[in-house]
């Protein structure tokens, strides 16, 4: 695990110990998931609120996050791999 800028909030999701069940990300912020062991695997959802349009939708494409945020490239490789 790469270490994350100070502007990046890393959460733990699940039942045990210092894990939240839910989290919230606010509009306009990415987001990203993995499990910790990478034999492992989970279900994920997200759930938007008041409601939801496709015109508003963005997945993030690694190529441009890399192209704009260089100097996070260690982190961006970490949760979008690229070719």
């Amino acid at each position: 695990m790469t270490t994350a800028p100070e502007w990046i909030e890393r959460l733990r999701l699940g039942r045990t110990a210092g894990a939240v069940p839910v989290a919230v990300v606010p509009a306009g912020a990415w987001f990203a998931a993995r499990c910790e062991h990478h034999s492992a695997y989970a279900l994920a959802g997200c759930t938007v609120a008041p409601g939801f349009s496709f015109e508003d939708f963005e997945m993030a494409d690694p190529q441009t996050l890399l192209r704009d945020f260089p100097h996070d490239a260690p982190l961006i490789r970490e949760f979008a791999p690229t070719p």
